[in-house]
């Protein structure tokens, strides 16, 4: 998206790289969200990445269409359409950008998932005990910005880089259902990297979201939103992939097609794989070995 233009055809007032409050590789605006009491251009959107943060409230998210939504004062599918207007790369590769030497970790974090409201969520979604273990969730207690989430560290290399905070509410406007790791305090922002890559080898089911990955397991990764970067990419061709398969969910075909056709051009194989309605989680347990057979993974 050509965020700047967006700015300027809105008349919103906004600041670059040099001005007060404002880092290298960022552009920033008032926060307009009701609950900050930000007025000097605190919000800062991150022009490597589509993520956003104000440094005031704490608020933020990987994905720009939700900062859109809150400035348009509209759904979510109108700011995509909004976004689509304004097609255009605003990932550019800073050269003095540094990632933080030490990944910030939220306040709140517990390790006791006795009577908690997180396993009753993680329950009623179909993931249990299992799920936890394997990716190493913890819940985040009821005190502080991240409060009432799940926290979901992200591996590359088995090293935790990044994480995501996943709300367990849901109940409200202004619940964004997922918080991640502001871009400057990250080894790696978050849409530079792939959820579960770890587990990736020869094949890959590419998805959308963290839950999908619960959901598919081992060679499945994580986008974190419906579109992709260069980075991303670029992880995927570190690995000795032969096939890759995209499957986001049922509203984002146009993407699904986009990457597919992308990585053709890199592996023996793409394709995107379609999905009726809904989103990979919401497959059951014997829907997804049938998938996965189907796609020529291995079956435990």
């Amino acid at each position: 998206m050509n965020i700047k233009q967006y700015f300027e055809d809105k008349g919103i007032d906004y600041k670059v790289s040099g001005s007060k409050n404002v880092s290298r590789g960022w552009i920033n605006i008032q926060c307009p969200f009701s609950y900050c009491t930000d007025h000097s251009n605190h919000m800062g959107i991150n022009l490597r990445s589509t993520g956003w943060h104000c440094w005031i409230c704490g608020t933020g998210h990987q994905d720009i269409a939700f900062l859109i939504k809150e400035l348009e004062k509209c759904s979510l599918g109108k700011a995509r359409s909004i976004i689509k207007k304004y097609d255009g790369d605003i990932l550019y590769r800073d050269e003095d950008y540094k990632p933080a030497s030490k990944l910030w970790m939220p306040t709140g974090i517990k390790n006791d998932w006795n009577h908690s409201i997180h396993l009753e969520y993680l329950k009623s979604r179909g993931f249990g005990q299992k799920t936890i273990d394997k990716f190493q969730l913890q819940p985040i207690g009821e005190y502080g910005y991240y409060r009432y989430r799940i926290f979901v560290p992200i591996f590359i290399n088995n090293k935790m880089v990044c994480w995501q905070a996943a709300d367990i509410i849901r109940n409200g406007s202004e619940r964004i259902p997922y918080l991640s790791c502001p871009p400057n305090k990250s080894i790696m922002p978050i849409n530079e990297c792939l959820y579960n890559y770890d587990s990736i080898k020869d094949k890959v089911i590419i998805v959308e979201g963290v839950t999908d990955v619960w959901r598919l397991g081992d060679g499945a990764v994580a986008t974190f939103t419906k579109n992709f970067t260069r980075e991303q990419i670029l992880l995927l061709k570190k690995k000795n992939i032969k096939e890759a398969f995209v499957f986001y969910d049922s509203d984002a075909v146009g993407q699904s097609k986009k990457l597919a056709n992308t990585l053709s051009g890199i592996f023996d194989h793409a394709e995107y794989v379609a999905l009726d309605k809904g989103d990979p989680a919401d497959l059951t347990d014997d829907e997804v070995k049938k998938l996965k057979k189907e796609l020529g993974f291995k079956i435990n």
